[in-house]
């Protein structure tokens, strides 16, 4: 961000919590969308402490957001990997093998459908 792109608000007391927003995500926001380093302080606090407190919440909240794999991310992520795999193998395998494969597959799901009917 470039240095003469600073704004400061002002707030009262009481409205100091909802000015910076849960873990200091309206901040966040308002910076990213704005270009403008925003400090958001309440009455009788520098401008300083609060740009240093919320950036300090800010660092924290995104290494926690980094540290915690969310396993669905994770799960896709292996998926991807696992097809791109497959891809590269297809194009590896001749096409007479490939059509062996398949007709060794569709054996397999004949044999499984029986079974099932048998059952």
């Amino acid at each position: 961000m470039s240095e003469n792109k600073k704004a400061t608000a002002h707030v009262a007391e009481d409205q100091f919590s909802l000015a910076i927003g849960k873990e200091g995500q309206n901040v966040r926001l308002a910076t990213k969308l704005s270009g403008w380093e925003i400090s958001v302080v309440q009455n009788g606090a520098s401008a300083e402490d609060a740009t240093e407190d919320a950036a300090e919440e800010a660092d924290e909240k995104t290494e926690e957001m980094e540290e915690t794999e969310n396993p669905e991310v994770q799960e896709t992520e292996e998926k991807e990997e696992a097809v791109e795999e497959v891809e590269e193998k297809k194009e590896e395998v001749p096409e007479e093998e490939k059509e062996d494969a398949v007709e060794e597959v569709e054996e397999a799901k004949e044999e499984e459908e029986v079974k099932k009917e048998e059952e």
